[in-house]
């Protein structure tokens, strides 16, 4: 499971991995591509399909997502440096949005909560780490660049 949050320029994800409700081990789900920031949930071999096609500059058809048993899909989110957030969700065409921060996964609740009070999104995720028993490790943090 993964808690990925967004506000202000800045992209927060735990590196958690977990896998039929037990831990195996930690990996990197936000990047950066350019001035471009991602970041991917679900299932691993979903989501670094993703960050590949992601790092190769989207180039050809958007991998394939969709779950062939559940729990096994992933979901990808883009965001552009003016904070509008494109999700790759399976088996739908990409959908952007506009808003003032964002949260996904499972702690995405408790992650948008805090924002909400003000948290920003490194600290969401920490939120969420704390009370989210699918979300911990390290934190990855990105910021855009300016040009």
């Amino acid at each position: 499971m993964t808690t990925i949050a967004y506000r202000d320029g800045m992209l927060a994800a735990d590196t958690m991995l977990v896998a039929d409700n037990a831990i195996y081990g930690f990996g990197r789900k936000a990047y950066r591509a350019g001035r471009i920031l991602f970041a991917a949930a679900g299932c691993t071999a979903r989501a670094q399909r993703f960050r590949d096609w992601m790092r190769r500059g989207m180039q050809g058809d958007v991998p394939d997502m969709h779950a062939e048993k559940e729990g096994d899909g992933a979901t990808g989110y883009v965001y552009t440096p003016d904070g509008v957030e494109v999700s790759f969700f399976p088996n739908t065409p990409p959908l952007a949005a506009k808003a003032e921060f964002y949260a996904h996964g499972s702690g995405g609740w408790i992650a948008l909560g805090a924002m909400e009070a003000g948290a920003t999104a490194e600290e969401a995720v920490r939120a969420a780490a704390k009370w989210d028993n699918n979300t911990g490790g390290d934190i990855t943090v990105l910021r855009h660049t300016t040009p």
